[in-house]
């Protein structure tokens, strides 16, 4: 999924998608919030998102993605918090 397919699904989910050097920001219209997606939660999304398409997906399915796509052990501090973090936002399902 190209970075302007990555917007615009989001874009669907109130979120205006912004790429900050490695990492990304992301606006929030209906809080006025803007959240900074660090380099390693941008390959967790962006690979979530490249298998899955523009449809969103449950946690435990991003955890089965990354698992066989990057081999990438999903109980990682780093994969753990961008996935929950994801969830809290309303970008996955819990």
């Amino acid at each position: 999924m190209s970075a302007s397919e990555l917007s615009a699904f989001l874009g669907e989910l109130g979120f205006d998608f912004r790429l900050l050097g490695e990492g990304a920001a992301l606006f929030e219209a209906a809080s006025g919030h803007t959240h900074v997606v660090r380099p390693a939660a941008l390959a967790v999304l962006e690979t979530v998102f490249a298998v899955a398409g523009p449809r969103r997906v449950s946690a435990d399915e991003a955890r089965s993605i990354l698992s066989s796509q990057l081999e990438v052990d999903p109980a990682e501090v780093v994969v753990a918090d961008a996935l929950a973090r994801f969830v809290r936002l309303g970008i996955l399902s819990g």
